[in-house]
């Protein structure tokens, strides 16, 4: 199979620097977070369990910070919680985040005002603005959104085991918009369950697996090396694949 939606980088050298680079970093994701996330993909398969993926289209470096990738958290948990009481099912959420900085195009180059540059791929390969400087495909910007991703996980695992994300206060954030509804009473009531089981039942927000298309075979390679069954085992692979369809 032919692959496609792939930078031309100009320069060979920088590409195997910048991927040689990413290689020597620490992993991003554990074997065992992809094992646990395939278990929990398959009980889905079988109708055990409910998808929820949300997150932005594509990723931007301008626009990394802690409250907005807290605000994407929260709307996942606030979801996934309504999705679990409105279905009975589990809810298998995946953010859509640390890592989708790529963009597919369905042209090579863009048109304007008579002047034709390659198109912008997302902040992993070139720049938005319109200048030919800025829409030269960087590898290093391959580095950037490893730097990136990281930072990104590790305020997400922070979240996820510090308290933010029990049921007993994703409750609470949904009681605004729930308090008027037929449902609202009874939600409510799972929450005061949740509470009163303990952390096990009480906690549905447990960390969300980051996701992602899977573009850029450069850096895919860099960060795929041998990976250990034991639950020691790492994988510096960050970006998975997505689980939706791209309007």
């Amino acid at each position: 199979m032919a692959t496609t939606q792939q930078p031309n980088y100009p320069d060979k050298a920088r590409v195997a620097e910048a991927c040689s680079e990413i290689a020597a970093y620490p992993p991003l994701i554990f074997a065992g977070e992809c094992r646990t996330l395939q278990d929990r993909l398959a009980r889905a398969a079988r109708g055990e369990a409910f998808i929820l993926q949300g997150g932005d289209c594509a990723e931007a470096f301008s626009q990394f910070s802690a409250n907005r990738i807290r605000d994407t958290y929260r709307v996942l948990l606030q979801m996934s919680v309504v999705l679990m009481f409105g279905g009975g099912v589990p809810v298998v959420k995946l953010g859509r985040m640390a890592g989708q900085f790529a963009k597919p195009r369905s042209a090579d180059m863009e048109d304007k005002d008579g002047v034709s540059l390659p198109s912008y791929r997302g902040d992993i390969i070139n720049g938005p603005e319109f200048t030919s400087e800025a829409r030269v495909p960087d590898p290093f910007r391959l580095v950037r959104a490893y730097n990136q991703s990281a930072a990104t996980l590790n305020l997400l695992r922070g979240f996820s085991t510090g308290g933010y994300a029990g049921l007993t206060r994703i409750a609470q954030w949904n009681l605004d918009f729930m308090q008027n509804s037929d449902e609202g009473k009874a939600y409510m009531d799972l929450a005061k369950v949740g509470r009163a089981a303990g952390p096990a039942t009480g906690a549905p927000g447990a960390q969300p697996p980051e996701c992602g298309e899977g573009w850029g075979r450069p850096t895919r390679r860099a960060l795929r090396p041998s990976c250990g069954r034991g639950e020691g085992g790492l994988r510096r692979r960050g970006w998975g694949w997505g689980l939706g369809v791209r309007e």
